[in-house]
C-alpha cells in the first residue's frame, strides 16, 4: 500500500468510539479495505472480526459482505496513528516519526496545515537537542539527564516535559529557533549563553521541572541572553548593568520615601485643626465674631498647608525629572549598540523602573487628594456657619409669623 497511515485514518473515521481500548467499525469492505485489514492483522492491530454472528478470519472476508471489526487503539501507534497529544508525546518525546496522525487535533504530518501544538513539539525537540550539545556529559537512566558545567557553576537538567506544556504554554517559538542557531555561532556567545542558561535553570529548585520551566519562560530567558551578549560586545556585563540599575532604583526609592515620611507629621495637623475648629463653633449664633475668627484661621491654616503641598509636589516633579534624565543618560551611554541589543536594553530599563514610575504616579494622586481634603475642611466649616445662620433666620421668621397669626386671631375675637 502506498500510504497505510492515510488508509488507517480513513478507516477509523467510520468507527464508533464506544470502548476505551478498541475502535469498533461496522462496514462493508472493498477489496482495498480487505488488503488494509490483512496488514493490520499481521501487525497485531485487529482484536476480532465478526461476519454476521460468527467470528471470521481476515482471509475469510468476502468483498461486499457486511462485517464488524474491532481494532486495538494502542497497536495503531506503530503505524503513526495516535488518539491524542499525550499518547504521541509519551511515545515520541524527543524524536518525531516521519509520518503521524493525531486524532485529537485532526492533524496529519506532514500533509496538514501547520498546527501551533505541533510547532511547539518540534521546537521543544530542537531545544532539547541544543541543550544536549551544550552539556559536559549526560546520563540515560532512568531518564536522560544532561549536566551543564561552566567554571564553578553547574546544573542538572532532566529532559522531561509533558503534553500540557506544549498545549498550554506559548513562548515565542522564533526566540527558541534563534537561540538554537546563535548559540554555536560564536565561541564567546556559546559561553555567555551557557552561563545564562545555568543561572536561569538554577532558579527552579525541582530538577524534573527545569526543562519545562525553561520552555514556558523562554522569552524571559532569551532576553537575558541577548542583553548579556550585547553588553559583552560593549565591554559592559549584564551583572554591572543590573548593579547600576538596582543602585539607582534604591536611591530613588529612598528619596520618594523621604518625601512621604516628611509629609506625615505635618499632614496629621489637617484633621486635628478641623476637629478643634468644628468643636469650637458657636452653634447658637452663626454670625458671631467667634465663628468668623475660626473660619479665618481655618483658611490661613489651609493656605499654609497648600504652600507645603506645593513644595512636596515640586520635590516629586524634580525626582521625576531626575529619573527621566537618568534613563536618557543611560541610553546615550549605550546608543552605539546594535538595534536588536538596544531594544533589549530599553526593555530592561522599562521593567526595572516600572515600580518607581508607578510610585510617582501614586504620589501625585496622594498630593491631589490631600489638597482636596485640606481645602474641603475649611469650606465645610463655612457651610456649617452658613447653615447655622440660615437656621437662625428661619426660626426667627417662623416666630414672627406665629406672633402675627396669634394677634390676628385675638383681634378678630375681640371684634
Amino acid at each position: 500500500m502506498d500510504d497505510i497511515l492515510v488508509e488507517i485514518v480513513g478507516l477509523i473515521s467510520k468507527a464508533n468510539d464506544d470502548q476505551e481500548a478498541l475502535y469498533t467499525i461496522e462496514f462493508t469492505p472493498t477489496a482495498h479495505d480487505i488488503t488494509l485489514l490483512k496488514v493490520l492483522k499481521e501487525t497485531g492491530c485487529i482484536e476480532q472480526i465478526t461476519c454476521g454472528s460468527k467470528v471470521a478470519d481476515v482471509n475469510e472476508i468476502v468483498e461486499g459482505t457486511s462485517i464488524k471489526c474491532e481494532i486495538v487503539r494502542y497497536e495503531l501507534q506503530q503505524h503513526g496513528y495516535f488518539l491524542d497529544v499525550k499518547a504521541f508525546v509519551n511515545t515520541h518525546e524527543f524524536s518525531a516519526p516521519e509520518k503521524f496522525y493525531i486524532k485529537e487535533l485532526q492533524f496529519q504530518y506532514p500533509s496538514s496545515i501547520e498546527n501551533e501544538v505541533i510547532n511547539s513539539y518540534f521546537t521543544i525537540i530542537k531545544l532539547a537537542t541544543c541543550i544536549s550539545s551544550l552539556a559536559r556529559f549526560a546520563s540515560e537512566e532512568p531518564v536522560k539527564i544532561v549536566y551543564l558545567i561552566q567554571d564553578k557553576l553547574a546544573v542538572a537538567v532532566p529532559l522531561i516535559y509533558d503534553n500540557e506544556v506544549i498545549q498550554t504554554s506559548n513562548p515565542k517559538l522564533d526566540n527558541i529557533q534563534n537561540f538554537v542557531e546563535e548559540v554555536n555561532a560564536h565561541t564567546e556567545r556559546k559561553k555567555i549563553f551557557t552561563k545564562e542558561l545555568i543561572d536561569f535553570l538554577s532558579e527552579e529548585n525541582e530538577e524534573n521541572k527545569r526543562f519545562s520551566y525553561l520552555f514556558v519562560n523562554f522569552d524571559k530567558f532569551y532576553q537575558k541572553c541577548e542583553a548579556a551578549y550585547a553588553f559583552f560586545l560593549s565591554d559592559f556585563s549584564y551583572s554591572k548593568l543590573k548593579l547600576e540599575l538596582e543602585s539607582a532604583i534604591l536611591d530613588y526609592s529612598k528619596n520618594i520615601r523621604a518625601i512621604i515620611n516628611d509629609s506625615q507629621t505635618k499632614l496629621i495637623a489637617i484633621p486635628a485643626a478641623f476637629i478643634i475648629g468644628s468643636t469650637q463653633l458657636d452653634l447658637e449664633n452663626g454670625l458671631s465674631l467667634k465663628n468668623f475668627l475660626i473660619i479665618t484661621s481655618s483658611f490661613v491654616f489651609s493656605s499654609l498647608i497648600e504652600i507645603f503641598l506645593r513644595n512636596q509636589e515640586s520635590s516629586v516633579k524634580i525626582f521625576k525629572d531626575n529619573i527621566n534624565n537618568y534613563k536618557l543618560t543611560f541610553n546615550l551611554k549605550n546608543v552605539d549598540q546594535a538595534e536588536k541589543e538596544y531594544k533589549t536594553l530599553q526593555s530592561i530599563i522599562k521593567i526595572s523602573f516600572h515600580a518607581i514610575d508607578e510610585e510617582l504616579k501614586h504620589q501625585f494622586k496622594r498630593l491631589k487628594w490631600i489638597r482636596i481634603i485640606n481645602w474641603g475642611m475649611s469650606i465645610f466649616l463655612i457651610i456649617i456657619v452658613i447653615g447655622l445662620t440660615l437656621s437662625t433666620m428661619f426660626k426667627a421668621y417662623k416666630l414672627s409669623t406665629a406672633i402675627l397669626i396669634i394677634w390676628s386671631l385675638i383681634y378678630r375675637f375681640i371684634i
